[in-house]
């Protein structure tokens, strides 16, 4: 038995891998085509290894534990959405081993899904072997076409910059960079009769830092902008990011002056990726003078003496833990591509975890006197991206 199992092994390990591949970038999609695939199967100290051919530049081969290889992909997507059709998929027996491995079929599909620099990118992986871990067959592909369908046309790339060109020039879809980059809203000319900036018309430039009730005390406002001195209250107007914002002017005569107060709903610095890692440290708002425009105003609220006691009270707190890193991997992947440079942190799901951070935070509840006859209840809302939350 000794004789024929070195036999065998000197069969397999003389096995020379190879596969044929034949990528087509096509106006409507990107066409792949696998044929000739000739895995190189190994017995080395009790682990089997299948490998494909090593020259080829869209090949995984094994590494580390890892048994199988696969086809590694790297394109443009048209929309979040794009589909891989499977036009053709023939297979062939190859042996029957007995592998330490569970079950894997031959299959297509997206991985690595991320925006870089404004074009929806991912890495199509395609598996060619497949094992049947009862019957212990080993199949491999024989003859497969795959077309990632776009849904449009896209025409060819106009130009692309140098910096874009090294980025993206491993992309089999390259020359539709250009056509397939998401469409962003263009800035609107300061100029046009829709935009909310007049040239001809004076802003004070009001910058808040934390969300809450803010006050415009006029005369420090009239320090810096002597303009809104003596103006009529009524034609006064705060604008955040183009939208009129409401608010409630302290005022006797109907005259801006010394000893009115400008009231009005501000915001916290905003970010466009976490809640606290922000362009800036104030959120700017601005207010104007215009005569003809209704303003948009705030009222007081009529208080009335009430013996009611409330039975329960809502808290609404941000709770958020940010890390950033520099060209890493992690398992949490969100716009994270290479050479962008940075992504999430994940947090940790483990106690015995020592090497993840600890996620931890505490709110002070101001809740007065409090006896040991009284009890309270507190329920936390929260969501995560897994279920697998430690108590």
């Amino acid at each position: 038995m000794k004789y024929i199992w070195l036999i065998l092994f000197a069969v397999l390990s003389l096995n020379i891998a190879n596969a044929d591949v034949l990528v087509s970038d096509k106006d409507n999609g990107v066409s792949i085509k696998l044929t000739n695939i000739n895995p190189k199967i190994s017995h080395i100290n009790n682990t089997w290894k299948i490998e494909l051919l090593k020259d080829n530049q869209w090949v995984n081969n094994p590494i580390s534990n890892s048994i199988f290889p696969n086809f590694n992909f790297r394109l443009a997507l048209a929309d979040e959405d794009t589909k891989i059709n499977i036009i053709k998929l023939e297979k062939r027996l190859v042996a029957r081993y007995e592998i330490n491995s569970p079950s894997i079929a031959i299959n297509a599909f997206f991985a690595n899904k991320g925006i870089q620099r404004d074009l929806r990118v991912a890495n199509l992986i395609i598996n060619p072997i497949e094992y049947n871990p009862i019957t212990n067959e080993l199949f491999v592909i024989e003859n497969m076409e795959i077309f990632v369908d776009y849904g449009r046309k896209v025409k060819a790339n106009n130009s692309i910059s140098s910096s874009e060109s090294s980025v993206f020039s491993d992309l089999i879809n390259y020359s539709k960079v250009s056509g397939l980059k998401i469409d962003k809203p263009k800035i609107k000319d300061a100029t046009q009769d829709n935009y909310w900036y007049n040239p001809n018309v004076i802003y004070a430039k009001i910058n808040t830092s934390r969300d809450g009730i803010a006050k415009i005390d006029c005369r420090e406002l009239f320090n810096t902008m002597p303009e809104f001195k003596s103006i009529a209250s009524n034609s006064i107007h705060l604008i955040h990011k183009g939208i009129e914002q409401s608010i409630y002017i302290k005022d006797d005569n109907q005259i801006l002056d010394e000893n009115d107060i400008i009231y009005f709903w501000a915001s916290r610095p905003k970010g466009d990726t976490t809640w606290f890692n922000t362009y800036s440290n104030y959120e700017p708002y601005f207010l104007y003078v215009d005569n003809d425009k209704t303003p948009l105003r705030s009222d007081l609220i009529d208080y009335k003496e009430t013996t009611n006691k409330l039975n329960k009270v809502y808290i609404n707190q941000h709770i958020e833990f940010d890390n950033i890193y520099f060209e890493g991997r992690e398992p949490l992947y969100i716009e994270n591509e290479p050479l962008e440079g940075w992504f999430w942190a994940e947090v940790s799901r483990s106690r015995n975890n020592d090497e993840a951070k600890k996620f931890k935070f505490s709110y002070p509840l101001f809740i007065g006197t409090f006896d040991d006859s009284q009890s309270i209840d507190i329920k936390l809302k929260y969501s995560t991206l897994s279920s697998s939350i430690p108590d």
